[in-house]
């Protein structure tokens, strides 16, 4: 799975996820550099999970993207790191599942979401292989992030340092 980074931008959760989609599906349809990072996925049934990770939540988007951009679920994980959480899972076509369970940190959430994927009853893939590519929404990229790009060790540690400018969502993005 393959991170990008994408910097925040004044409009609506639809629009954000969209438009984090497209761009890690635009990114991986060209002959950008990038694209040495993925080995025969293309674009064949392009599945892009977007996250966009908050202080104490964990919102997420599982987009299928040929032959055009169409959601195949979301959710919502609330609460993460208090007594209690709280997990909304909507797959198209199935019903909502909603369940409350302690979430003690960003990971564990991110773990409900992958199961919550892959569920017999309430999952949209069979798979995490599925997934081609990770959209992973950061609130502030300062002045080193000036486009999307594939997150690695040196690009971990400069969100690291910008934490100081999202202090409530930089940390979880890391973590998420």
């Amino acid at each position: 799975i393959i991170c990008f980074f994408v910097m925040s931008m004044k409009i609506s959760a639809y629009h954000t996820y969209l438009l984090v989609s497209i761009t890690v599906h635009s990114l991986l349809i060209t002959d950008h550099p990038y694209n040495k990072h993925i080995k025969s996925q293309k674009t064949k049934n392009m599945k892009i999970l977007v996250l966009n990770c908050g202080s104490s939540s964990i919102k997420y988007q599982l987009l299928e993207m040929e032959p055009q951009p169409e959601l195949l679920a979301k959710g919502l994980v609330e609460r993460v790191g208090l007594e209690m959480g709280e997990f909304t899972h909507k797959p198209v076509g199935k019903e909502k599942c909603y369940v409350q369970t302690p979430i003690p940190t960003h990971e564990e959430g991110i773990k409900l979401v992958l199961n919550m994927l892959t569920d017999p009853e309430h999952g949209v893939i069979k798979s995490l292989d599925e997934i081609g590519a990770v959209g992973h929404r950061v609130a502030h990229g300062g002045e080193y992030f000036k486009k999307s790009c594939v997150i690695g060790d040196k690009e971990r540690e400069e969100i690291a340092k910008l934490c100081a400018l999202a202090p409530l969502h930089n940390p979880a993005s890391l973590t998420g």
